[in-house]
């Protein structure tokens, strides 16, 4: 019997055998074929061919349907033997399905599938258009997504800012800003198809994924400047306008059911959903129930809609930024703007903390970089894959490049925060000229999220949870 091959060149689907030439395609009832993977080396952001080989002696009409369970697959014509496999944003299992029609005799050849395993641990990021561009300029920047550990595969995938990979790998979502005013976020799958879910004359920015509960939702959150009343909904039934707060929102992924989450007298940025679901961290201006120019990290339970101040910084102009939860959801890594004595002066730093929950329930937590250079400038903290290490954009004078600092391997002298770092970061791969950087999560979390004791999901609206 033919053998399916897939690899980096081309996968071919082989739907023959011997007994076809005898028994034809017209006896769907037969074993009439296979698919094997002959090569595992399909790494994120390929694009691979795809041939369908079928034993067809009488020349049926035959026509061809492709799906993939994270990846997507493009047909030429649409029904042809011949198709292109774009592998999803992050690597791990995926399956190939082709659903096979004999037209000429009305029939529906049973479906063949094989699974493929992607290979790579990739990262969305974002390259300034030039050197002398300042970090957290709001002009788009080249957004990539590169397979970094490994075989260094990039992809372009448009302009802009804050891009973010879906759990499941299939999609990116960034903030693109088209010039007129308003700033939006857009969702794109490998091929190229973008889906606009927030299309308003407001301000969107600073979007993060839901993990995928067992329902199969997957959701967005967002901070926008949108106008809504103190109920939430929309002011008019109309998207469009400034309001004069940042609030946070959530989307669903194919664009509906747009949801306000906060609604403060502060001005709420960055939200980062935790891995398990249960809490939305986010930076905000919001003290003394007034928005003030320095920020702090507060925390959003999903299920009661509580909200929690953890650091408190009060500094004009300081603050906490770019909460990023560990994968078992019980650290939080941030960048903190903070000043501190020095040498007979006050120094002004930028640096990578991290708050431990399962050691200290509130406070500014423990520095996980070095502080001694002040001229070193660090942010948008990204926890790893394997969750061993953090990745940061660390800015010295004109280089922006991104790195990672291994927590598990030098314990930090006479500290019992339980948080270790080695003397320097080390960089990842080739990536120059970034201004913000973000690791994929590489898996889907399938909890059954308690909600009153009916395991109802707290994404889908009417389930009682806190938004």
């Amino acid at each position: 019997m033919k053998k399916l091959l897939i690899s980096s060149v081309f996968l071919s689907l082989s739907l023959g055998s011997l007994s076809l030439i005898s028994c034809g395609i017209n006896d769907p009832s037969q074993n009439f074929g296979s698919m094997v993977i002959g090569s595992s080396d399909v790494k994120v952001t390929d694009k691979v061919p795809v041939r369908v080989l079928v034993n067809n002696p009488f020349n049926h009409q035959i026509e061809y349907r492709y799906t993939a369970d994270r990846g997507q697959i493009v047909a030429n014509n649409g029904i042809s033997s011949t198709a292109l496999y774009y592998a999803p944003f992050t690597g791990g299992p995926d399956t190939v399905r082709v659903s096979i029609f004999n037209r000429t005799n009305n029939v529906n050849l049973p479906v063949l599938n094989q699974n493929i395993f992607v290979q790579g641990e990739s990262m969305a990021y974002v390259e300034l258009p030039n050197t002398s561009a300042k970090i957290g300029d709001a002009d788009n920047g080249l957004i990539k997504v590169a397979s970094v550990r490994g075989a260094m595969n990039k992809k372009e995938i448009g302009w802009g800012r804050n891009p973010v990979i879906s759990p499941d790998g299939r999609y990116v979502a960034y903030v693109s800003y088209p010039g007129d005013g308003s700033s939006q976020i857009i969702i794109k799958d490998p091929v190229g198809n973008e889906t606009n879910v927030t299309n308003s004359q407001s301000f969107n920015v600073d979007p993060s994924w839901s993990p995928m509960g067992k329902d199969g939702n997957l959701f967005l959150v967002f901070s926008s400047d949108r106008i809504s009343s103190n109920s939430g909904a929309l002011v008019g039934g109309s998207a469009s306008g400034h309001g004069e707060r940042y609030h946070l929102w959530r989307v669903n992924a194919n664009g509906f059911d747009l949801r306000q989450i906060t609604n403060t007298a502060g001005n709420d940025f960055q939200p980062s959903w935790s891995p398990d679901g249960a809490r939305i961290a986010f930076s905000s201006d919001l003290a003394n129930n007034k928005s003030n120019t320095f920020k702090n990290i507060w925390v959003l339970d999903v299920q009661t809609g509580k909200q929690t101040q953890y650091t408190y910084e009060t500094i004009p102009n300081k603050g906490t930024y770019n909460p990023s939860w560990s994968p078992d959801a019980q650290k939080l890594a941030y960048t903190r703007k903070y000043q501190r004595r020095q040498a007979q002066k006050l120094a002004d730093f930028q640096k990578i903390w991290m708050i431990d929950f399962t050691r200290n329930s509130e406070g500014f937590g423990q520095i996980v970089t070095r502080e001694f250079d002040e001229n070193i400038i660090e942010s948008f903290p990204s926890w790893s894959p394997d969750a061993r290490s953090v990745t940061f954009v660390r800015n010295r004078g004109a280089e922006n490049s991104v790195v990672s600092l291994d927590l598990g391997s030098v314990a930090r002298p006479g500290s019992n925060s339980g948080i270790s770092y080695i003397s320097d970061p080390v960089q990842e791969g080739d990536i120059n000229n970034v201004t913000e950087a973000s690791w994929a999560r590489q898996r889907s979390f399938g909890y059954s999220y308690n909600n009153g004791g009916n395991n109802s999901n707290p994404f889908t609206p009417g389930t009682g949870s806190g938004f």
